[in-house]
């Protein structure tokens, strides 16, 4: 009997390690990009990256493929985000379809992660949730600004300062409008 509580405690911490190591799932969404980036090339290097660390499961959500008419029909896209730990976000293209920008809103707001990287700030100039998700905004319509962080000890932002300026001229101007986000 001994054995058998030994055995099945042994069994119980062995499965609760496994699972402390599950990959974290990540989506990552690519497709389009501009002429100075190339998806293509960069996507699957981010993809290998992550995966070959062993601490993330990547799926790779792919937008359809960008076109040369103006507001490119992307209704077709719809990725589940709330099946994901992380976005990472590999795009710079057309707008999502409002149901999909809608859901991705709601995503991060509930607490889903987001990495932006490089030119992906630039993918949605003027959706004002994107660019404050990720709190600077794309070379398109952006507005120089003060960010207030409203977490302390966020994980994304845990030592960063309270407060700094995002903007495109050094030294930063006076009297910029005030952004609060939260990390």
């Amino acid at each position: 009997m001994q054995r058998t509580v030994v055995a099945l405690a042994l069994a119980l911490a062995a499965s609760s390690v496994v699972s402390a190591q599950s990959p974290i799932k990540i989506l990552l969404v690519t497709g389009q990009s501009n002429r100075y980036h190339n998806w293509e090339v960069s996507s699957p290097i981010v993809k290998r990256q992550l995966e070959e660390s062993g601490r993330f499961a990547v799926t790779v959500a792919t937008t359809p493929a960008k076109g040369a008419a103006p507001n490119q029909d992307m209704s077709s896209f719809a990725p589940k985000f709330s099946d994901y730990q992380a976005v990472v976000l590999d795009y710079e293209g057309f707008e999502f379809a409002p149901p999909v920008k809608q859901a991705f809103v709601d995503y991060v707001k509930n607490g889903g992660g987001l990495v932006v990287l490089h030119a992906a700030d630039n993918a949605f100039p003027a959706w004002a949730e994107f660019n404050e998700m990720i709190g600077v905004g794309g070379w398109g319509g952006f507005t120089p600004g003060y960010a207030n962080r409203t977490q302390a000890f966020g994980p994304i932002s845990a030592g960063a300062t309270a407060r700094w300026c995002s903007t495109t001229t050094r030294p930063a101007p006076r009297n910029i409008p005030t952004r609060t986000i939260t990390s």
